[in-house]
């Protein structure tokens, strides 16, 4: 039953239909707690989309609260370099930067980038390292301007 919940608020969500995917989600994020528990993946991937709606609303605190919850849920059951962990970080770093939060943004995105790139060996082969890169300059770029 959570599971359906799952892919149809999440389905909701990617096709932009936020407001009706996040009671669905919220639903099964209930039900999941109870019977999978606080760490179980399938607990973790809902409470992203949660978080991710937030995000789209511009909800930013909403959304801080919910990446901060899942870096260290992830941190706890993968560790500090595993792929869940590091998406994790980089949306808390999108929820700080909405906020305006730059030096915690930075600090976000800074993490994630090393370790990616350890992970790869510290060259930029990893596919997300590219990225990473180009929102941190996004970041710093509109820090500056946001200064003057």
């Amino acid at each position: 039953m959570a599971n359906s919940l799952y892919l149809v608020g999440d389905r909701m969500r990617q096709l932009g239909n936020l407001k009706e995917a996040y009671p669905v989600l919220s639903a099964a994020l209930s039900i999941q707690r109870k019977v999978l528990g606080e760490d179980n993946p399938a607990t973790l991937y809902t409470l992203k989309s949660l978080g991710s709606i937030y995000n789209a609303e511009y909800k930013w605190s909403d959304a801080e609260n919910v990446f901060r919850q899942l870096v260290a849920a992830w941190r706890q059951r993968a560790g500090n370099d595993d792929p869940e962990t590091l998406f994790a970080i980089r949306d808390l770093g999108h929820a700080l930067e909405g906020q305006g939060k730059w030096s915690e943004a930075e600090a976000s995105y800074r993490e994630e980038l090393v370790a990616w790139r350890k992970r790869a060996g510290n060259s930029d082969s990893e596919p997300s390292t590219p990225y990473i890169r180009w929102e941190w300059w996004f970041l710093i770029s509109r820090n500056g301007r946001k200064r003057k």
